[in-house]
């Protein structure tokens, strides 16, 4: 499967990645950028916001991709660090690399 694919499939498939991923690449084709948002949810079950990210990946190192969030205010980076956001998304990123390799 393609890495775009894959991203594609990742980050608009649930758990928590409930918004559709756009994936695109520069005219220069050497990187590829996700724009995507993980929704939240609290101990409780309940929908505690929604976090706006994106990824940067290039096309001859993609294990060298970076994770940036996106217009967040103290709300937010504080969901970031609660549900330990920049670790998960980190590490679902690093698995659709591995397995589209």
């Amino acid at each position: 499967m393609k890495l775009t694919e894959k991203l594609t499939q990742v980050l608009s498939g649930g758990s928590g990645f409930d918004y559709d991923a756009t994936v695109r690449t520069n005219k220069a084709g050497t990187k590829v950028y996700v724009s995507a948002a993980y929704h939240c949810m609290d101990e409780n079950g309940f929908y505690d916001g929604v976090i706006p990210f994106t990824v940067s990946i290039p096309i001859a190192n993609p294990r060298n991709f970076r994770l940036t969030f996106n217009y967040l205010n103290g709300a937010g980076w504080y969901r970031v660090r609660k549900y330990w956001l920049r670790e998960y998304i980190d590490q679902v990123v690093a698995d659709a690399i591995w397995e589209a390799e």
